[in-house]
């Protein structure tokens, strides 16, 4: 994938700073594209994964909070501000998350921050079950 914008990169790490972990966050990743004039961003926190003992293979998602002021002064001219409590569907892979419609930088962007990490994504954090040592997997 292409290098995003510059300020898709600046709102990325924006709405990182109003995600507050009870944890330590697991890596957090964006998915981006254009539709016509506007912007979607997407952003996630990783699942972590448990590598041996009885819970191998066991993935876990960041336990955290979202500052939902702090996320509303990200963007400029916001129309919609929205919480989607439950996935709409079986092929809503989005399931619950906050949702901004409005500008950035003069950008139209449809904002999305989820509640957890689309399960198309591999596990961005490894824990060792033996050690309790994590690597992560997203760079």
């Amino acid at each position: 994938m292409t290098q995003p914008p510059q300020w898709i990169q600046d709102l990325t790490y924006d709405a990182t700073e109003e995600i507050h972990a009870f944890d330590v966050l697991a890596p957090v990743g964006c998915h981006y594209h254009q539709i016509d004039s506007q912007w979607e961003v997407t952003i996630f926190a990783s699942r972590t994964e448990v590598v041996g003992g009885p819970k191998d293979g066991t993935q876990t998602s960041s336990n955290f909070s979202l500052d939902l002021n702090g996320v509303y002064k990200l963007l400029d001219d916001v129309t919609e501000f929205r919480w989607q409590a439950l996935p709409v569907d079986e092929a809503d892979d989005l399931g619950p998350h906050v949702s901004l419609v409005g500008t950035r930088n003069g950008h139209p962007v449809w904002l999305r921050i989820l509640a957890q990490a689309p399960v198309n994504f591999e596990p961005g954090r490894i824990i060792s079950a033996y050690d309790g040592n994590w690597d992560e997997a997203w760079t």
